[in-house]
């Protein structure tokens, strides 16, 4: 059986949405898949996945509800490619492609894989007869499965729990113990024998970059900071925050975590670095990531700072508490609140080794459960069952 799929992700964005679409696709393609991709074809997406697919078709709807011009057109493009499975790339794309199998493609099998929550009900008359279209839901965590069950009308039969999957190999081939004589981030000198408390993501005011800076200022003010940091051998502790904002925007939140750094004159105690391929290397240098986030569903890089072997501290809502067993393999803190956080990082410095341990732990989780070769075949296995 030839083993064809079609993809359709129309976003113009180029974000963990996208970038995690790009990477099961190629290892679709590498297990021999044949996948013809719909998309925008100025878009970054379009160009990175093109070379893993038989076909790149340029396709993007401008309208996001009642698009039957646009359904029947993809309708169309399926039929000629003789495609029977549909991935849905993109959250936005569930309303057409759901239309589509409606009232033009009864016999079109429907896959998702969600990377956003569903915390609103959408379980009116006209979202009831486009989600029960959905064959296969594939949720990234138990509390996921929950709400879409919860939220709208898909049977929870159709609904399947599978994490999102992290490229790990890279985070298995750490050289040596102490990653930040290497100093791959190029910080200044002073830092090097300081406690490093990491975050990376998207420079957004909802990932809480904020909240980080506020929490090292109450600890900069706490008197038993320097006695914990002398204990374990540390100078000071500093916060280190890797990503870049998004592309055109206009929010300018980077110049607000600037102008909140001088203003709690931690200028030489923050330090901003762009997002970087070769991630791997930042997380070996964090003594401590925290994961700020007031909603995350998933959280990529909580993953990989488990993977990495470093020590999370993450907020308590989303789906960072499963992710972290509830506390088990990491503290939690309430959104929004850098009083929490300065506290647990005195409780991180108050008991090390013990909070070490743990890492280890999670690191093995992290391997065992979420990496790709762990998670990629159990989601080609639904596929294959639907062909």
């Amino acid at each position: 059986m030839v083993q064809k799929i079609a993809v359709l992700a129309s976003s113009k964005s180029w974000g963990g949405l996208e970038l995690n679409l790009s990477r099961w696709i190629a290892w679709l393609w590498e297990r021999k898949w044949k996948i013809i991709f719909l998309g925008n074809k100025d878009s970054t997406i379009f160009e990175k996945i093109a070379p893993f697919c038989e076909k790149s078709l340029h396709f993007q709807p401008k309208q996001k509800h009642l698009n039957l011009r646009k359904a029947y057109q993809l309708a169309q493009i399926l039929k000629k490619e003789q495609i029977t499975i549909l991935w849905i790339g993109h959250p936005d794309q569930i309303y057409l492609a759901t239309l589509c199998k409606k009232l033009f493609a009864p016999h079109l099998k429907l896959v998702y894989w969600q990377q956003m929550q569903i915390t609103v009900k959408k379980r009116d008359i006209y979202h009831n007869s486009l989600f029960r279209q959905i064959d296969i839901w594939v949720a990234p965590l138990e509390i996921s499965a929950q709400q879409v069950a919860q939220n709208t009308a898909i049977p929870r039969s159709k609904i399947h729990v599978l994490p999102l999957p992290a490229n790990l190999t890279k985070f298995r081939t750490k050289q040596g113990h102490n990653h930040k004589e290497i100093n791959p981030l190029a910080l200044p000198l002073n830092s090097l024998n300081a406690f490093l408390a990491g975050i990376v993501g998207r420079i957004d005011k909802q990932k809480g970059q904020a909240t980080l800076i506020e929490a090292l200022a109450i600890l900069q003010q706490d008197p038993k900071t320097k006695l914990l940091l002398a204990q374990n051998q540390f100078t000071d502790i500093q916060v280190i925050i890797v990503g870049e904002e998004t592309v055109g925007s206009k929010d300018n939140y980077l110049k607000y975590l600037q102008t909140l750094t001088q203003k709690l004159d931690l200028q030489e105690k923050v330090h901003f670095r762009p997002f970087r391929t070769d991630i791997e290397q930042a997380f070996f240098c964090f003594d401590a990531f925290v994961m700020a986030s007031w909603e995350e569903t998933f959280g990529m890089v909580t993953i990989e700072a488990m993977a990495a072997g470093v020590p999370v501290i993450g907020t308590n809502s989303g789906g960072t508490p499963e992710l972290l067993q509830y506390g088990k393999l990491g503290q939690l803190f309430s959104p929004k609140n850098p009083s929490e956080l300065a506290e647990c990082l005195r409780k991180l410095l108050s008991n090390l080794p013990q909070h070490q341990s743990i890492a280890q732990i999670a690191q093995e989780v992290a391997f065992q459960k979420f990496d790709f070769q762990e998670v990629m075949p159990q989601f080609e296995h639904l596929l294959t069952k639907a062909l």
